[in-house]
């Protein structure tokens, strides 16, 4: 729920909009570039780029990013207390690390994307990034111990992800769509070595994943509520349920479909480069139009908002 939901100036557990990896990741970033169009004031700040410090899509991306990032971390310390006092063996144990060390790593990634600038930005990457923090903090004397540290180079993130990563690899069984697996590790790490433009080690762990997925005979078949979480080309979804989804103002079959809040833009449906006879531009299974705009059809469940979402 942490990872998906967050709670976004709420006190109920799935009041929030989606922080850090639920349908805020897709929606906020759809509404960043050129392939959308904000047809509302909803995402108004996002598409005008006229966000500050205290915007609240700002604020709790932020805050729920490092809440789930600490929760991260009490997990790992509790599951090696746990293994060295044998309640649990040590292979659950290295699972639960693993997939911890996943989470801790992809969202002190993502918070970095968003509140630093690009590894490139300085020769070394040698500028000023964010905190990355490794220490589980439920205690006065650690909330002071952590805020006296300071924040870490680009560069030091950087490495500190590819080590969780590298960790998460090692020591993760999972094997379910929904959660972290091996795989999904392996991916996440492609996509920190091409933002870094370290085209060597993009192609060493790419290499890895030959053979493993194949695309659908349909460009929507991820997308179809019944297969998004047991298709052949989803490597890592993040899973809602009726109970357990950001509700009609955030979730993505609302604010994308059927309250039709965001549609695609005109420079990617009339770019002559996308081919008339392209199957993502079938009206009514990938693209639905209303009142002459196009829109996404991909997240159709309306009624319980249940889209999982693919997080690569």
């Amino acid at each position: 729920m942490s990872a998906t939901i967050g709670t976004y100036n709420s006190g109920t557990s799935n009041g929030g909009r989606g922080y850090v990896w639920g349908v805020a990741f897709v929606e906020q970033g759809e509404c960043m570039g050129e392939d959308a169009v904000n047809n509302a004031t909803f995402y108004q700040l996002t598409y005008t780029q006229t966000y500050d410090p205290t915007s609240a899509n700002n604020v709790y991306y932020w805050v729920d990013g490092y809440r789930l990032i600490n929760r991260c971390n009490l997990m790992i310390e509790g599951v090696t207390d746990a293994v060295a006092k044998g309640v649990i063996t040590k292979a659950v144990g290295d699972d639960y690390i693993g997939q911890s060390k996943f989470l801790r790593a992809i969202t002190h990634f993502e918070l970095l994307n968003y509140f630093a600038r690009p590894y490139n930005h300085t020769a070394g990457a040698t500028h000023l990034g964010i905190p990355y923090r490794e220490v589980g903090i439920n205690t006065q004397a650690e909330i002071d111990s952590e805020n006296a540290k300071p924040r870490n180079t680009v560069a030091e993130c950087y490495a500190k992800v590819l080590a969780d990563l590298d960790d998460a690899e090692k020591l993760i069984t999972a094997a379910t769509t929904s959660r972290a697996s091996k795989n999904v590790a392996i991916a996440f790490k492609t996509r920190v070595y091409l933002q870094k433009r370290d085209w060597a080690n993009v192609v060493v762990e790419g290499t890895k994943l030959n053979g493993k997925y194949t695309l659908t005979a349909k460009p929507g078949d991820p997308f179809v509520p019944a297969s998004n979480l047991t298709n052949s080309e989803s490597i890592f979804s993040i899973a809602h349920s009726a109970t357990s989804n950001p509700q009609v103002n955030a979730a993505l079959a609302s604010i994308l479909n059927s309250r039709a809040l965001v549609n695609i833009s005109p420079i990617i449906w009339r770019n002559p480069n996308w081919l008339a006879d392209d199957k993502r531009r079938e009206e009514g299974v990938m693209i639905k139009t209303v009142a002459g705009r196009k829109y996404t059809n991909k997240y159709s469940d309306i009624v319980n908002l249940t889209d999982a979402r693919s997080s690569y």
